[in-house]
């Protein structure tokens, strides 16, 4: 009897054109990222690189654009930058082969690099917000300790109580969200190419938006004065689709308002409450019962 072949969804790749641009994402991205880009520009020539047309700036904001609009090909990112601005990148024809090449050889290191900048810039940005709440856990061990790193050496329950360690051990399993995101999300799962310099630049492009797109999040959740694991970070990324229609129509301007918005809860923005899950109130006793 023969068996039908299932597929695996996380590998499924149905779509067949680029998400439609929003200049507010786009300015957002350009905003946080090009300063970033133009950091590394020293460190590009070092590497011998020269100013041609497919330079660090060019090629970070075509890749990234990849990523964000979720553009089907390479071939059809080439049509794109022919027809179109992309970021900070100025509508550019290049050769389908010469784009091709650039992407097989480019340097992914560079891409590494503009991510650490970004990360520094967003922490910054990160410790700026005040409306939303933090975990009792994170902000008990904040007392202590500058990095979580250093719990595992705790043994006093003074210091730390062992709800207080079992619950910011939970959340470790973020790191595991995070992957299924950027793998089901954000196309990480579908490589574009098997040549390993080819996949660290998808690697590194998809971090960075990603990055971006927690950031936005988190705006939203001090928007809401609410703690961060309140917000569906998929959710977000699914109403910037709703957004850019808004947007189009003249009905909104700002993304943050918008997806905060009380006649926007159907986005499913901040998530469900689960009553029968919901957590016991901390216990920061450090020998309970």
């Amino acid at each position: 009897m023969a068996h039908s072949q299932k597929s695996i969804r996380d590998h499924a790749r149905n779509r067949s054109h680029p998400n439609l641009d929003n200049e507010v994402i786009s300015q957002q991205l350009e905003d946080l990222v090009k300063p970033c880009v133009y950091n590394q520009l020293a460190y590009y020539r070092s590497l011998g690189m020269r100013d041609r047309i497919l330079s660090l700036p060019l090629m970070l904001a075509a890749v990234l654009t990849l990523v964000w609009r979720q553009v089907p090909s390479a071939r059809e990112l080439n049509r794109m930058l022919a027809r179109e601005n992309l970021l900070w990148a100025k509508m550019t024809k290049v050769s389908q082969q010469a784009l091709s090449q650039k992407l097989l050889t480019f340097p992914a290191e560079l891409f590494e690099r503009v991510l650490g900048d970004l990360l520094i810039t967003l922490n910054q940005r990160w410790h700026q917000r005040h409306q939303r709440t933090l975990p009792l856990s994170v902000t008990y061990a904040s007392q202590y300790f500058e990095q979580h790193r250093y719990l595992t050496s705790v043994l006093d329950p003074n210091v730390l109580p062992p709800y207080v360690v079992a619950d910011l051990y939970s959340r470790r399993w973020r790191i595991e969200d995070t992957f299924l995101l950027l793998k089901r999300l954000l196309g990480l799962s579908y490589l574009w190419t098997g040549s390993i310099n080819g996949i660290k630049l998808q690697l590194w492009a998809t971090w960075l938006f990603y990055v971006v797109l927690i950031d936005l999040s988190d705006q939203i959740a001090d928007e809401l004065t609410l703690p961060f694991d309140s917000i569906s970070v998929e959710m977000v990324f699914r109403g910037i689709y709703h957004f850019t229609q808004a947007l189009n129509q003249g009905l909104a301007t700002d993304i943050i308002a918008y997806l905060a918005a009380p006649e926007n809860r159907d986005l499913g923005i901040v998530k469900s409450s689960r009553p029968k899950r919901a957590k016991p109130p901390l216990n920061f006793s450090p020998f309970p019962a």
